[in-house]
């Protein structure tokens, strides 16, 4: 028997020792994902046993929980780097190299043109894991070779954030943007409510990958929206799902199109005590196709192919400003960390799996020097959240002439919506308030009274015909400022309740 296989926790193991290809398989609800990385052009140059525990060390990530993305990631890198040796005649046909020893890393540095980061960082991690079989005993961490950036570990951070970050403004236009796309059908239904959910709660594309339709529900009593949401990471035996709340605006579309994917016709095919598990956000084959398996529940079976219709699709209309999910929470995450929170509110902001990770957020802030940080970050930070640089409480002893008050339509009532820090008020305020960095909001209100205001006014424009469109164009930048404002209120609201 040549191939080696077994079964461990949510997937299975296959080696060949004669190919020496190794696939690693997961499952899910979402049917199976495999990945396949062969080593058999290493033979000779490396001992089948060296190889062997490379194969034993990606087995080993895999059992931890890492995501087969990453591993296929890090298995490329190390073999990346090992055929770079083989490449540039470091290392002869008949070799038959056991370890990684302290001579061969020294030889790595007559390659160090050729090596990336990214290579080294994974060298590095393997070390660190110390996994058996890979290195010789006479390595230790400070003899690893290292990519020095010459703009240091916190510099590169910074440049990297601000790479990612628009201004309120640019956000702003983007909603704009692909609101008219939707309207005037270069958009699908499905793709305008993904990228509003994306931008409402931040959370990673595959776990909206994995969203069903049970997953979006409105509390009638309250006329509030949630979203049940669970992690990509996950890293737990059992994970559970997230709850974000919605603007009621967002909720809207998210019903729209959660029951524009129950009338379907490959919808109407599946049992109905089913239906309920029909993905949020569906294939395009479910969606067009007028006949599907019984069992199948319209979800992509990669990120890779989800990714491409739902978000590279938008991404085409913008050009040059890009929208992801990373690009949102790196944002959020870092001024968070510059404005004195710790990696626990930021994990309950953004729902990491574990607070480690969102102490690289603290670490930007407390490694450099604080006045050079903040004159780094605020230019690219008032920003997609405009508020997040400061939340105040209604109930708090305000100057009442620096109040700025909303008259709620349905109940008559005048709501308090904030604080002006202008020395004049503007004649078109609450509205252009959202807009301004004067002004801060109060994040215990309801800022939803001026959003259907601004609703009414533009169904009300959209009747009277072409004349009208420039005064559309204004109100929907202004209800872009004020959803942005609504999730940033929310996602604050969430991290105190949290602690």
């Amino acid at each position: 028997m040549t191939k080696n296989y077994r079964l461990y926790g949510n997937g299975s193991i296959e080696f060949d020792n004669q190919s020496f290809e190794l696939i690693i398989t997961q499952k899910n609800e979402f049917g199976d994902k495999s990945i396949r990385i062969n080593f058999s052009k290493l033979r000779g140059y490396y001992s089948d046993r060296f190889l062997s525990n490379i194969a034993d060390y990606l087995v080993f990530r895999s059992e931890k929980g890492i995501a087969l993305s990453s591993i296929r990631s890090e298995g490329g890198l190390i073999l990346s780097l090992l055929n770079k040796t083989i490449g540039s005649d470091l290392l002869k046909e008949n070799a038959q190299l056991e370890l990684i020893s302290q001579t061969y890393l020294d030889c790595l540095h007559l390659i160090d043109n050729k090596l990336l980061e990214g290579e080294l960082c994974n060298l590095s991690l393997i070390f660190n894991t110390k996994f058996p079989g890979i290195f010789g005993n006479d390595v230790n961490k400070s003899s690893l070779p290292r990519k020095t950036n010459p703009l240091g570990h916190l510099g590169s951070r910074i440049k990297n954030i601000l790479k990612q970050s628009f201004s309120p403004a640019t956000l702003a236009s983007i909603m704009v943007i692909l609101e008219n796309c939707y309207e005037e059908g270069e958009i699908t239904l499905g793709q305008w409510a993904f990228f509003n959910l994306m931008l409402n709660t931040r959370v990673r594309i595959g776990s909206i990958r994995m969203m069903s339709v049970a997953d979006i529900v409105h509390d009638e009593k309250k006329d509030q929206y949630y979203a049940y949401i669970l992690p990509e990471k996950q890293n737990v035996d059992n994970p559970q799902k997230s709850t974000f709340l919605l603007t009621r605006s967002v909720g809207r579309i998210l019903r729209k199109q959660r029951l524009e994917v129950l009338k379907c016709n490959n919808s109407k095919n599946i049992a109905i005590n089913n239906q309920q598990k029909i993905a949020l956000f569906p294939s395009l084959s479910f969606q067009s196709s007028c006949s599907s398996k019984k069992n199948e529940l319209g979800f992509y079976l990669s990120v890779g192919g989800f990714a491409n219709y739902y978000q590279t699709s938008i991404n085409l209309l913008l050009a040059e400003n890009k929208i992801s999910t990373n690009v949102f929470r790196h944002s959020v995450g870092t001024h968070l960390a510059s404005n004195g929170m710790s990696s626990k509110t930021i994990q309950a902001v953004l729902r990491h799996v574990g607070a480690r990770t969102c102490q690289a957020y603290v670490e930007i802030h407390l490694n450099g020097n604080l006045e050079r940080l903040s004159n780094a970050l605020e230019p690219a930070f008032d920003k997609y959240f405009p508020v997040f640089k400061e939340f105040l409480s209604s109930n708090a002893v305000h100057d009442q002439s620096k109040v700025i008050f909303s008259d709620n339509l349905e109940s008559g009532e005048t709501v308090k919506e904030g604080l002006c820090g202008s020395d004049m008020r503007c004649f078109s305020a609450p509205f252009s308030c959202y807009s301004c960095k004067k002004f801060t909001p109060f994040y215990d209100v309801d800022h939803e009274i001026n959003l259907k205001i601004i609703e009414s006014k533009i169904t009300k424009f959209k009747l009277q015909g072409l004349a009208f469109q420039d005064s559309i164009q204004t109100l929907k930048n202004t209800k872009a400022f004020i959803n942005l404002t609504i999730q940033a209120c929310n996602s604050y609201k969430s991290s105190l309740n949290d602690y």
